[in-house]
């Protein structure tokens, strides 16, 4: 299963972001997954796709909460900058085909 969240800009902070340990090295950034337990998890969108990252296989249920969080412009710039150092990633968080 792969949970997406959506977030919107904000002037407010968003608690998640703040547990991820931003470094300066190529390494996935770690955070504590508590928080899914505060999300509405009764409003999604779901449906059936493959993996995000190679090897794409199929199979895969996304699903989509619709309560869109926030998160502030500086979170936004640090996330980023993290996703865009991946050896997968193409502009932001794009990955290459």
């Amino acid at each position: 299963m792969a949970l997406s969240v959506l977030f919107e800009l904000s002037e407010y902070e968003n608690a998640f972001i703040e547990t991820f340990e931003f470094s300066t090295s190529d390494a996935t950034p770690e955070a504590d997954l508590s928080f899914i337990s505060e999300l509405d998890e009764l409003n999604y969108w779901t449906y059936m796709g493959s993996d995000t990252r190679p090897p794409c296989e199929e199979g895969v249920r996304h699903v989509i909460l619709k309560k869109i969080q926030p998160i502030a412009a500086d979170q936004l710039e640090r996330f980023t900058n993290q996703v865009g150092k991946s050896e997968f990633a193409k502009g932001g968080n794009n990955r290459v085909i």
